[in-house]
């Protein structure tokens, strides 16, 4: 509605909102509903990243665990410290993927050994979930998106094994990897 004025000779419009102003409104929001989604969408790709990784790193610390169990498992029985760890086939690098009986009845919650047959993590590594809810590379379990590989090498100054349990998996469409490694040494 215009309003004229006799005395200042003006012309004053109080008509609402145009339709520029609409589609201003309109998209800004829209920019604002595109970066919550988009911060949504990101949020739930890198917790599934950060769950992965959690998984991963746990899943190489028990691979670490198995050579250091199979060493001490050695020396209480007092055998050679190195025996069972390294394939004296593959002389001085070996690679396996460890066995772990997890047996609840047992005292020692089960027992341990490495496959030394798998060379490649992908072809041999693939980690299943059986139906007690442990990771093992039995196929009689479910397939997961983890694959593990443990390389063992014999090192002189003083006689040790490095080993490195490498992990990799697959989270949206992408190879992530980590790798734990560790030194052990007889210490008897």
């Amino acid at each position: 509605m215009k309003e004229y004025n006799k005395n200042e000779m003006t012309i004053s419009s109080e008509s609402g909102q145009t339709i520029v102003e609409l589609v201003v409104a309109l998209g800004v929001l829209v920019v604002g509903v595109l970066a919550v989604l988009t911060l949504t969408i990101s949020s739930q790709t890198a917790i599934a990243v950060s769950t992965g990784h959690l998984f991963a790193s746990n899943l190489a610390r028990e691979g670490i665990e198995t050579a250091r169990a199979i060493r001490d498992t050695n020396w209480l029985e007092a055998d050679d410290w190195d025996g069972g760890l390294i394939d004296l086939t593959e002389s001085p690098v070996s690679t396996a993927v460890p066995i772990i009986d997890y047996n609840n009845d047992s005292p020692t919650f089960g027992t341990s050994s490495l496959d030394f047959l798998p060379n490649d993590i992908i072809s041999d590594g693939r980690l299943y979930i059986s139906s007690d809810g442990f990771y093992n590379h039995s196929s009689d379990g479910t397939a997961t998106n983890f694959y593990r590989l443990i390389t063992i090498t014999e090192a002189d100054a003083p006689p040790h094994l490095e080993v490195a349990c490498q992990v990799i998996w697959f989270e949206h469409e992408r190879q992530h990897e980590i790798t734990v490694e560790d030194w052990l040494y007889d210490w008897r």
